[in-house]
Order: structure tokens, then sequence, then C-alpha cells
């Protein structure tokens, strides 16, 4: 799935779970905060879009997503945080840094 279509997603449960997504300019990223009783999900919109799906999953994981259905693949997203390792990772995802070597050949 593209990002663009990912993030659309991500917006889509974050509204059905009853947060309101709002992009703005910010000093950070953004993140999830509650004003009374209504909350938000605030993304820096200045942002790349790998940064965008991460604070949104990050705020989605404050709400009760367990209670929806989210397809599988949005759901690992959520579960494992796969942004946030294809972040670190430059842009491949689930992979390490440090590269692994077998019979001193490289992997």
């Amino acid at each position: 799935m593209k990002s663009k279509k990912i993030l659309k997603e991500l917006e889509k449960i974050a509204e059905e779970l009853g947060a309101q997504v709002v992009f703005d300019t910010l000093e950070g990223k953004g993140g999830f905060c509650r004003c009374y009783e209504t909350k938000y999900i605030i993304v820096n919109k200045l942002l790349n879009i790998d940064y965008k799906i991460d604070t949104l999953v990050k705020g989605i994981r404050e709400l009760p997503y367990d209670e929806i259905y989210i397809t599988p693949e949005l759901r690992r997203i959520l579960d494992f945080s796969l942004y946030q390792s294809k972040i670190n990772n430059g842009g491949k995802y689930g992979t390490d840094k440090r590269k692994k070597k077998r019979d001193n050949r490289e992997v």
C-alpha cells in the first residue's frame, strides 16, 4: 500500500475512533491530545509523509483501536510501528542497519 493511501486510511481510523485529525504548522511533530471530551491527533503538516504516518500511528495507539475492524496491513503498522522502523532504516521495512555476516560474506 502506498504511503498516501496509508495516511488516508489512518485518518479514517482515527475519525472512526472519535478523534479529530488536524494538520497544522507546529514546532514539533504533533501527537494525541484531549480538550475536555474532544480527542485530537495533531500532525505537523510540514513533515514528510512517513513522519505524518508515524505521528498518526502514535496518536491512534492512545485510542481503543482493538474495538474496530482494521485491515491486516494497517493493524501490522499500528501494532509493530513499521513506519518507525522504516524511518529509522532509510525507507526499508523491518531491516537492521547492521550488516549480518555469515561465513565472511554479507547477507
